[in-house]
């Protein structure tokens, strides 16, 4: 995922150049056609050891940013409103009685109000990425989703890409591209069954989002990009292609000849 991130660069005379690549990614930045990606994250907001957030922050450092806040600066203000969203969703969530709120109060303690919620996601902003103008961070179980057991269509994983199909059609994000497979990576659990059967659900689940934006009466995202794990076996690829056509039943034309 993080190679629509990544700026492309070329050695010549022995200077690094970076690609047109970004200049045309840059151009686009204010027109009515961006580009969003989906980055899967787990519940806390703040960068640690091995995590992907990490990975990607490496990459917007990369060059400097001079039309949005950096990395940092977003994820700190993130994480000052899911902390405030959590306080409102403890309080609407005990009874009047002040004593009981009181007991709710001191058994949350400040770790818990700065962590997400499984399908919930954040936004944040870039200028200087290759690909991409906006990111979102669906948040999401790990080790569930990686597990050999079954989700199902009502996951919040993927209430959340739903919920993220409609913040692109109303904020001219045209072209999205997410991971098919909701992971990153391929785990000796994920069997080819297991990668077809969690393959099928996505498509169907996006088929059906995708007929649902119809009734939003706002713009479209007219490009979903899907993308798989490198690791994952040529002919296990093409047998996911194959799916694609048989899900969303494309239409063909018909040539007459006369």
């Amino acid at each position: 995922m993080l190679d629509y991130c990544r700026l492309k660069t070329e050695k010549k005379d022995n200077k690094i150049l970076f690609e047109p690549q970004r200049l045309q990614t840059l151009m686009s930045l204010y027109s009515s056609s961006l580009c969003g990606l989906v980055l899967l994250v787990p519940k806390r907001i703040r960068l640690t050891t091995a995590d992907i957030k990490e990975e990607f922050a490496s990459v917007c450092e990369r060059s400097t940013d001079f039309h949005f806040p950096s990395f940092e600066q977003q994820l700190s203000s993130i994480e000052d409103c899911i902390q405030k969203a959590n306080q409102a969703r403890s309080t609407a969530s005990v009874s009047l009685d002040s004593n009981s709120l009181t007991s709710k109060q001191s058994d949350t303690s400040l770790e818990e109000q700065n962590l997400c919620s499984v399908g919930d996601f954040y936004v944040t902003r870039h200028s200087n990425l290759s690909e991409v103008h906006v990111v979102y961070h669906l948040v999401v179980n790990d080790s569930a989703l990686r597990s050999s057991s079954e989700i199902t269509s009502r996951h919040a994983a993927l209430f959340g890409l739903r919920n993220i199909l409609k913040e692109c059609c109303k904020h001219d994000i045209t072209t999205l591209t997410l991971p098919l497979l909701l992971t990153h990576d391929m785990t000796e659990e994920m069997t080819i069954p297991w990668v077809l059967k969690r393959t099928e659900l996505v498509l169907k689940c996006l088929k059906g989002f995708m007929m649902e934006m119809a009734t939003w009466g706002v713009n479209r995202c007219s490009t979903i990009q899907l993308v798989v794990p490198k690791n994952l076996l040529d002919q296990t690829f093409f047998q996911l292609a194959d799916l694609v056509p048989t899900i969303f039943r494309e239409s063909r034309t018909v040539t007459l000849q006369f």
